[in-house]
């Protein structure tokens, strides 16, 4: 029985080591197949030998020749950790047509492909400017490898200042190599007052190498644009944040300033007046105070044509239409002919909302519309109301305010991809933010003369007349005094309050001859028939583009 188990016993340690010599036997061939894979794969990808040669341009600008010397013939993929320029690839001493490589680039690197099998390759381009500036030391970094694939034995490079610069303190020629991840014995030494040398004695394919070089800032005459660059760079956040500060201050003033000239010329007026001031077109009574023509005052000088005798409104279906009702004659001005023929077209035809609308699109260049508008603005400056043609006044504040916007715009681009201190964003995002508000300001910036102040104000004391919370007397309907005044109610926006005034009265408007209802109401009715017309036309007009609006 004991022997039984005995040999029972050895058979299951034989076993065992059965299981444990098939598992070393797996651990070895797995680990042999893909070391044996790895060396196919590295087959004839090694590199003898790297040479660079960097040398720095008075205009801050890099030149670069690379020379690749592999352990046999073998095609090419090598990475350049900037953005490359003016790219020359040599195989074996002989140059290649860009047919005969691949270059493809990202964010600051450029790659560089070539299926042609060579020994010796040798790459020659330019870059633009790596240098940095801090206190008071201009400094270069260059990124030789990175992971490259390869397993480099030497790597020789050599930094190079402009050839006329003589450094004659070698000592303020700093120096450094940054090498991990297997690369050995990297070591720096000055051959010429002018150079600098790096090296590095194997390189394995996962390692990282950068040199680094800095010398003092007055060692170099760089060219102006370079130096500016520089001076910009090495400012730290305190310079910037104040020049932000002080300039978003200035915009803030000038902001200020124009606010407060708007003011002046847009006082309130409290006096009260009953009396039309003068017999001004209501649509120059409109421009006078608003400054510019908007679609209100177009209406208001529409219902001025109804109540002159030539338009009708006719109301039918829910829409409104307009239809000329005597030819025009000699009692309108040169520039309001020309408004009711080409901006309402009017002239022997009935045009609905919808015809004003199409007709507005298909003359939106008419130069007789332009004509028109331009005349309408050089009348008000004719009168002497204002300083300057209130049009050429807006469009001068506008151009020059969208100048610094756009300009702040290219800063803030400049700043982004020229890789200088992103602090410079503080004034430029301050002078964007201002002038915004300058350009949504810019309508209201026009000069009154003395006489265009006396002017407005007359008109605003009338416009204080027609809302105020008085009943009118029972006269007031028989004279008409209601579409007398109505032109200019809309104009200066007092539609709806002129005529609560005869609400209040209990006066019934007698509704005018030239607005034609087929509906018979109160006077509050006939009242929200003139307001809903006077908003649908001033939304339309608002819809149309070109001159009506601008």
């Amino acid at each position: 029985m004991m022997k039984v188990m005995r040999v029972r016993g050895l058979s299951l340690i034989k076993r065992l080591e059965r299981v444990v010599r098939v598992l070393c036997l797996a651990m070895i061939v797995g680990f042999l197949i893909p070391t044996a894979v790895k060396a196919q794969t590295n087959t004839g990808q090694s590199i003898n030998s790297l040479v660079i040669d960097v040398g720095l341009n008075k205009n801050g600008t890099i030149s670069v020749e690379q020379n690749i010397a592999f352990l046999g013939q073998s095609p090419l993929k090598w990475q350049l950790f900037s953005v490359a320029k003016n790219i020359q690839l040599q195989a074996d001493g002989q140059s290649l047509e860009s047919s005969g490589y691949q270059i493809q680039r990202g964010h600051n690197q450029t790659s560089i492909s070539s299926q042609i099998r060579a020994e010796n390759w040798k790459i020659i381009y330019e870059t633009s400017s790596s240098l940095i500036r801090h206190n008071q030391t201009d400094q270069l970094f260059y990124k030789v490898v990175q992971q490259s694939g390869y397993s480099i034995n030497s790597i020789r490079l050599t930094f190079s200042l402009p050839s006329d610069v003589v450094a004659n303190d070698q000592q303020g020629l700093y120096r450094n190599v940054y090498a991990i991840q297997g690369a050995y014995n990297p070591q720096t030494s000055l051959p010429q007052n002018n150079q600098i040398m790096f090296t590095v004695d194997g390189v394995g394919p996962e390692a990282l190498v950068t040199i680094s070089a800095n010398w003092p800032k007055s060692v170099i005459n760089l060219s102006t644009y370079e130096e500016t660059r520089l001076s910009l760079l090495d400012l730290e956040i305190l310079p910037w944040l104040s020049i932000g500060v002080i300039v978003l201050l200035l915009n803030l003033l000038v902001l200020w300033r124009l606010r407060l000239v708007q003011n002046r010329s847009e006082e309130a007026v409290a006096r009260v007046s009953p009396q039309q001031p003068s017999r001004l077109s209501p649509l120059l009574v409109g421009v006078l105070v608003e400054k510019k023509i908007y679609p209100r005052e177009l209406v208001a000088l529409l219902v001025d044509f109804c109540q002159r005798g030539y338009i009708v409104i006719l109301k039918k279906g829910g829409s409104y239409y307009l239809s000329q009702r005597k030819a025009l004659d000699v009692g309108l001005e040169p520039w309001e002919r020309e408004l009711i023929e080409e901006v309402f077209t009017l002239t022997n035809r009935r045009v609905s909302p919808e015809q004003i609308e199409e007709i507005s699109k298909r003359t939106l260049f008419s130069p007789k519309i332009k004509a028109a508008f331009s005349q309408i603005y050089q009348v008000v400056t004719d009168k002497q109301f204002f300083a300057e043609n209130p049009h050429i006044t807006r469009v001068r504040y506008k151009l020059i305010a969208l100048g610094f916007y756009f300009v702040s715009i290219l800063g803030a681009i400049w700043v982004a991809v020229s890789g200088i201190s992103p602090y410079l964003i503080l004034p430029f995002a301050s002078t964007m933010l201002v002038t915004y508000f300058i350009i949504k300001l810019t309508p209201r910036l026009v000069s009154y003369t003395k006489l265009g102040l006396q002017e407005r104000e007359d008109w605003l004391a009338f416009a204080n007349f027609l809302k105020e919370p008085k009943p009118l007397p029972l006269e007031a309907a028989r004279t008409k005094v209601f579409e007398t005044y109505l032109a200019y109610a809309i104009a200066l926006n007092q539609t709806e309050a002129w005529a609560k005034r005869f609400d209040l009265s209990s006066t019934l408007i007698i509704k005018p001859d030239w607005l034609i209802t087929y509906d018979e109401g109160s006077t509050g009715q006939f009242v929200e028939e003139i307001v809903n017309f006077t908003e649908a036309i001033s939304r339309l007009i608002s819809e149309m583009r070109g001159p009506l609006v601008s």
